[in-house]
């Protein structure tokens, strides 16, 4: 089932990687987040941000939501990406997990 509206987490990430502000991007992820890129694993807020400043934020980002299901098994994000990367746009679909605190 298709939600017309995100979850205020995924709403404020895509909202603050477009406006490239690292610290509220990192806000929508718990101190023990677990962030996958290109098969490779970053722990933590310190790793993500890390991450980010070279290769999302620092790539000036900017996600378009294409589509988004979360009253599934499986929810997920489908978006395209572009940003100061060779290739763009890129078309991905990211599986997510979150809880709520």
């Amino acid at each position: 089932m298709l939600s017309n509206k995100l979850p205020e987490a995924i709403a404020s990430f895509v909202f603050a990687s477009n406006a490239h502000q690292t610290d509220d991007m990192l806000a929508a992820f718990a101190d023990d987040a677990v962030l996958t890129d290109d098969n490779r694993v970053f722990e933590g807020k310190t790793a993500i941000r890390e991450w980010s400043d070279g290769e999302y934020i620092g790539s000036r980002v900017n996600l378009t939501i294409l589509d988004s299901v979360f009253e599934a098994e499986e929810p997920s994000l489908r978006v395209e990406i572009n940003g100061d990367y060779p290739n763009c746009p890129y078309f991905l679909i990211f599986p997510l997990e979150w809880r709520t605190i």
